[in-house]
């Protein structure tokens, strides 16, 4: 009686008719995200084409194998006869450091755009799956031409921003392509693995003992400083000591009284002669790289403490709560208590978090061997920041 009242069907038509429902229910039930994995199942099936092709290499290099690869094309360059001088054999090797340098920066730029790739190609396809659902919607009549459009729009926003992500993984294999001097390669699926800073003795020792440390690996250094020595002696300390004096003065009456015809050199009040200019642009010349490496250093630590911190807070809390955030929303959605355009937006936002940490990633790895190469006598390159990218997503309403 009761299940008359509930409009239940009876006899054989109903044990049919409750037996198609069970197997159609199951037949849903195996899709964990109802409507999304329907829609992804019938791209895959090539029911719906979502435009989106992984293009995984052959063979992948490792950075160590790209350094080697580097060094074997140039052979020629980095080989040196025996007999060399000190100043010569410091030049040799630092342009070997600049080069391994230029294939390291390549090489975490082709792996970490790579990378990337494949997260915005997950985007690319959850906003196209977003935009056939609303499609659907639309052709029922559930929703209106305007909620419809907007999610299309987002759709196209994503397939733009998926072939970006396709250019800057093609350039940045092709920039590494071009420094090893070799075509057809591949690199890794992921970047290393980022570990903490507290071994790091290059990070913990002052400014003023990193740069003379530095600076007693540049091959014109130490001659620099003979050759200041040698103009002094010549110019004579006393000399010296009055230009100092002779400067000192007429600084002091420019800001004083603001007289700039004061910076003018009197020979009647001051000895000026070839030996004292030398002498004094020597020195200028080494204040003013000593100055410049104390500064690099000091920005440099800054930049990969602090892309450091970044990485390893994407890394080790937003990207597990993002995880965790997208999990929960499936046990929402399975209970009906979200819509699917919830559980897009989630899964949206999952995604973009693992593409700013991915982008931090890639971003401390330059920037440190940026530093540990400045520190091995090479210029310092650090690299450009990427782009940033919004830690969250917006998804339509209904079910």
């Amino acid at each position: 009686m009761a299940a008359s009242l509930l409009g239940a069907p009876t006899g054989v038509y109903a044990q049919t008719q409750l037996s198609d429902w069970r197997a159609a229910n199951d037949a849903v039930g195996r899709f964990l995200r109802g409507h999304i994995d329907i829609v992804r199942a019938e791209n895959k099936s090539g029911a719906t084409n979502s435009g989106v092709q992984s293009d995984r290499p052959a063979n992948a290099l490792t950075l160590e194998q790209a350094k080697k690869r580097a060094l074997q094309v140039r052979a020629t360059d980095v080989f040196q006869p025996t007999g060399l001088s000190a100043r010569e054999r410091q030049r040799q090797a630092m342009a070997v450091t600049d080069l391994l340098l230029e294939v390291e920066l390549a090489w975490l730029a082709a792996v970490g755009s790579n990378q990337a790739l494949r997260l915005q190609q997950n985007a690319t396809e959850a906003a196209n799956i977003a935009s056939e659902l609303a499609s659907r919607m639309g052709t029922i009549g559930n929703w209106g031409a305007d909620r419809v459009l907007a999610v299309q729009l987002d759709a196209k926003a994503q397939q733009l921003r998926l072939l970006d992500a396709q250019n800057a993984a093609r350039q940045s294999l092709l920039a590494l392509e071009s420094t090893l001097m070799t075509s057809g390669i591949g690199v890794a699926d992921e970047l290393p693995a980022i570990r903490g800073l507290g071994a790091r003795v290059d990070l913990r020792a002052s400014v003023d003992e990193l740069a003379a440390e530095r600076l007693n690996r540049l091959p014109d250094y130490r001659a620099s400083l003979l050759a200041m020595q040698r103009w002094q002696e010549l110019a004579g300390e006393g000399a010296i000591d009055q230009w100092n004096q002779y400067v000192n003065d007429r600084i002091d009456a420019v800001i004083e009284r603001g007289d700039m015809t004061q910076l003018v050199i009197d020979s009647s009040k001051v000895l000026w002669n070839h030996n004292i200019k030398e002498a004094l642009h020597a020195r200028a010349s080494i204040a003013e790289l000593e100055a410049s490496t104390r500064n690099t250093i000091a920005l440099a630590q800054a930049a990969v403490r602090n892309s450091h911190e970044q990485a390893m807070l994407l890394a080790n809390e937003l990207v597990p709560l993002a995880m965790q955030a997208e999990e929960e929303a499936v046990y929402q959605y399975n209970g009906m208590f979200i819509s699917t355009w919830n559980l897009l937006a989630q899964y949206r936002a999952r995604v973009q978090v693992q593409m700013a940490a991915v982008n931090a990633q890639t971003l401390f790895l330059q920037t440190d061997a940026a530093f540990r190469a400045y520190m091995a006598g090479a210029d310092y390159r650090p690299p450009s920041g990427l782009p940033g990218i919004e830690l969250g997503a917006s998804g339509g309403g209904g079910h």
